[in-house]
């Protein structure tokens, strides 16, 4: 909610909250999940350094825990957005 009304600071306090509380209960799936709402977060301020590394988290994650159908949503969802950043080196 607080993204879509460009609340970029609140949204990514509570996004790194969930993060935090998934990793805490082993939940790699939701942990996967918030490291890809932590990357939309970034991508929308112009971070796509951070973005990127929280982007490429996502994807290894979900090979690791077997969900190949998250894996390469995670995937395509990167190749789309590196011709969308150009030349910033995402």
């Amino acid at each position: 909610m607080f993204k879509s009304l460009g609340q970029y600071d609140k949204s990514n306090d509570y996004f790194k909250k969930t993060l935090a509380m998934r990793r805490e209960t082993d939940d790699r799936a939701g942990e996967a999940a918030a490291y890809g709402n932590l990357e939309t977060v970034f991508q929308s301020l112009g971070e796509y350094d951070i973005a990127k590394d929280y982007f490429e988290k996502a994807p290894s994650i979900s090979r690791d825990i077997g969900d190949l159908d998250k894996e390469i949503r995670c995937l395509s969802n990167l190749g789309e957005a590196i011709p969308r950043e150009g030349s910033r080196g995402l």
